[in-house]
């Protein structure tokens, strides 16, 4: 992707996801937009659009750099099973 190139892409989620809180994060990405689509009482698929604001660099391939990125990218969906097997109400005990 350029300097100033656009990534759209679709991201399912439950209904109490965060844009600011849960969207993966990229050092070299700013996020333009995410919106909401309701798909059902308990889901959402979310259009997630960047901008590339900087080149790559070495110091993003870095071990510590990409471990950020995945624990970023990974937390949101931690619970996510959890989740989809949930009742729509929240209550896993029913």
């Amino acid at each position: 992707l350029k300097v100033d190139g656009i990534l759209a892409y679709l991201l399912p989620a439950t209904l109490d996801f965060q844009a600011d809180r849960d969207v993966p994060k990229h050092p070299a990405l700013r996020i333009l937009d995410c919106c909401a689509q309701p798909i059902s009482t308990k889901y959402a698929r979310y259009l997630v659009v960047m901008r590339k604001a900087r080149p790559w660099s070495h110091s993003d391939a870095g071990l510590q750099v990409r471990a950020q990125i995945r624990a970023a990218a990974d937390a949101p969906f931690a619970a996510f099973k959890q989740k989809i097997f949930e009742p729509a109400g929240g209550d896993a005990s029913a």
